[in-house]
């Protein structure tokens, strides 16, 4: 009967140490903080003869318009003045599938990560019809799309898509669409792409382009549901930092089933 009782006792004992053990947590993949890197800078080209906004007086309308937009003077040194954009993309560009309006424009030159200037958005910079505010000049026979900001990605960090071109120059490692799809091929641009489409729930071409990238396999940005700051723009000119954005879009995207459920949910709102 003693040997029994010890036999119980010793038994009980091991049942309560193994009760009380402490279980491994499971890993959770989380998007991790996306930090501003220092500025990067386009490779190398000699274009003196490109007249940035930033050279232009403080009361040029062109550069009114920018400051209105929240844009600082290194943002500036991004975007190109020209008096004729119609004469700026024919001397810039070369042959064009087809030929732009003349006019003042500001100009969002599109370069790839060689360097060369294969495209171009130009934008109004007066009150105007919405319809008419932007243009694009394309070289002829070009396979690439109208992409704002390839020739400043850094591959080693996160790179983040957004709509508009100015978005796109607010955020560091960022590139902008200008109003064309989601390519595949921006993949290549990082492991870490994460797709930020303008916060409009209620917009049937941005959830169409949103559940697409899903698809495709890149992460997406699901705006939180208090925010009603419709792009990039307007949370800098909201008062937001860089990094609280950054911030926000960190903890607020999303791939795969998990992506989808919040899209479903957001699009609701």
């Amino acid at each position: 009967k003693s040997n029994f009782n010890e036999t119980y006792r010793d038994y009980c004992l091991e049942k309560f140490k193994d009760r009380h053990k402490k279980k491994p947590v499971e890993k959770v993949e989380e998007q991790k903080p996306i930090e501003e890197p220092q500025e990067t800078k386009e490779k190398p080209r000699n274009r003196p003869h490109w007249i940035y906004v930033s050279y232009l007086e403080d009361n040029h309308p062109a550069k009114q318009y920018c400051i209105s937009r929240g844009l600082s003077e290194k943002h500036m040194r991004r975007i190109v003045y020209a008096d004729c954009f119609q004469k700026w993309a024919y001397d810039n560009i070369g042959e064009l599938e087809l030929s732009p309006p003349k006019g003042p424009r500001l100009v969002f030159p599109f370069i790839d990560e060689n360097g060369e200037c294969y495209g171009a958005q130009g934008r109004v910079f007066i009150e105007t019809d919405k319809s008419s505010r932007f243009t694009s000049a394309m070289k002829k026979d070009s396979k690439k799309g109208k992409v704002f900001g390839l020739e400043r990605v850094n591959k080693t960090l996160p790179v983040i898509v957004v709509e508009g071109v100015i978005d796109s120059i607010l955020l560091p490692n960022c590139i902008a669409i200008c109003g064309g799809d989601i390519n595949k091929e921006f993949k290549n641009l990082s492991e870490n792409v994460i797709v930020a489409l303008d916060n409009e729930p209620r917009s049937i071409d941005t959830i169409k382009r949103t559940d697409k990238a899903i698809d495709m396999g890149f992460r997406v940005v699901i705006w939180p549901l208090d925010s009603k700051l419709k792009d990039i723009n307007d949370m800098i000119k909201s008062g937001m930092t860089v990094k609280d954005i950054l911030k926000i879009i960190a903890e607020n995207s999303f791939s795969g089933l998990k992506a989808k459920a919040k899209l479903t949910f957001w699009k609701k709102v």
